[in-house]
């Protein structure tokens, strides 16, 4: 029995999910089960449900806390995020981010079209993301007084991996979490699983700028282009720069990474974002195992020589 390819799309964590896998198994019974895995982490780790473990973790700041699992390896993902980016990843930014207006889901936001949202002018000082303590034998983390964690800059790609792990199990197959996509083995008879890197702020069915073939890496997409809202009569986004608390001040749109892990595709991506799109290629032309993609606010594409070698000709 020759396997067949098989695909299911859900709404999760703000985003569009979608599944792919290629096996020779009950396809279908294999990609109903993503939903319900998203959840479950979702459950935990939202800043947006009251209940979560993240909030409970956010309220006891400056106390050790014992967490599960899930919730302790994600915020092991965003500590190493921050670190492979010398700190200009920071998950301790969620101050900021309802300093700039960003106090619901987007799904939220985005259903007032851009309404005015609540916020303060006064600047937030992002604490040093390397005071978070963790006791990995009684699995338990520790916040700086004070400071609460974000983990909406990680979550989502350490989500896809761990999908993506649990569907290879079954065969080749691509994760897509809202343009953090992971990718696990390759389909038949293809040189990878097919990504198209899009226009920014354009229609799905809108041309994209061109596509890359990826085998068992991680691909994020961050940007200044969607997640937008109006505070103050001023547009602000999510993308906060920890050096300033503030939503970043930069001339990239939107910027594209091919890396081994998501959290690394995710970290290097917003790194760039926060560079700069000259200093910010510069800067990932210096670290190891990338490739990156940038769309400039102006519309100009520019990209790392790896980049380009895993372009495929457009269908």
């Amino acid at each position: 029995m020759s396997a067949q390819q098989y695909v299911l799309s859900f709404r999760a964590m703000g985003s569009q999910f979608n599944v792919w896998v290629e096996t020779t198994a009950d396809g279908p019974a294999v990609v109903r089960q993503a939903p319900a895995w998203v959840e479950e982490i979702e459950a935990r780790l939202s800043r947006f449900r009251p209940q979560s473990e993240l909030n409970h973790l956010n309220a006891h700041s400056g106390q050790w806390v014992t967490v599960s699992e899930v919730l302790y390896h994600a915020v092991e993902k965003a500590l190493y995020a921050a670190a492979l980016t010398g700190g200009l990843y920071n998950p301790l930014i969620l101050p900021a981010l309802a300093a700039a207006g960003y106090t619901r889901s987007f799904d939220e936001i985005r259903a007032g079209a851009l309404p005015e949202e609540r916020g303060s002018d006064a600047p937030v000082i992002v604490p040093d993301w390397r005071s978070v303590d963790l006791a990995p034998k009684r699995r338990s983390v520790r916040l700086p007084a004070g400071a609460q964690i974000d983990l909406g800059g990680t979550a989502k790609g350490w989500t896809a991996e761990v999908i993506a792990e649990r569907l290879a199990v079954h065969g080749p197959c691509l994760v897509d979490a809202g343009g953090d996509l992971v990718a696990r083995g390759k389909p038949q008879d293809r040189p990878g699983w097919v990504v198209a890197v899009a226009e920014p702020g354009t229609a799905d069915d809108t041309p994209p700028i061109l596509s890359v073939a990826v085998v068992d890496q991680a691909v994020a997409t961050t940007g200044i282009d969607y997640r937008r809202w109006r505070q103050g009569g001023k547009l602000q986004h999510h993308i906060i720069d920890p050096r300033t608390g503030q939503p970043a001040r930069t001339d990239v749109e939107s910027v594209t990474v091919i890396c081994s892990t998501a959290a690394a595709a995710e970290a290097y991506a917003k790194a760039i974002l926060l560079l700069g799109s000259d200093a910010g290629l510069e800067w990932i032309n210096q670290q190891p195992q990338h490739a990156a993609l940038v769309v400039r606010t102006h519309g100009a594409v520019i990209a790392t020589q790896d980049f380009m070698t895993h372009t495929v000709a457009l269908a």
